[in-house]
């Protein structure tokens, strides 16, 4: 899940051989925010989000089988880069015989 500027310029969630990560690009280079690649758990991070308040961009997670519970946050930083004008991909894919998922729920601006 992605939100981006430009090719050079974009906020992350990474999923990669059952854990999950943070990354920012704000025009010097990928920056893993989370180095230690928490375990995914299918679980308890149902839901997540990328959200921006007040300067700061936050990368949480929620367990919750038909919306979200509490959010936990993953990671924080500093806006890499403005947030006026981005946009979101999401994409999912397999290196293995097990199938993935995504599934996008809202965006909202408020």
């Amino acid at each position: 899940m992605r939100v981006y500027l430009d090719s050079t310029h974009y906020a992350e969630m990474f999923f990669a051989s059952g854990s999950l990560t943070a990354h920012i690009n704000s025009g010097a280079g990928d920056v893993n925010l989370n180095p230690a690649w928490p375990t995914y758990n299918a679980t308890s991070m149902q839901w997540v989000r990328i959200r921006e308040a007040s300067g700061t961009l936050y990368f949480e997670y929620a367990a919750g089988s038909t919306s979200p519970g509490t959010w936990t946050v993953l990671a924080s930083t500093a806006n890499p880069f403005a947030m006026s004008a981005v946009s979101f991909r999401i994409s999912a894919g397999a290196n293995t015989t097990v199938s993935d998922t995504a599934r996008f729920d809202n965006i909202s601006t408020v």
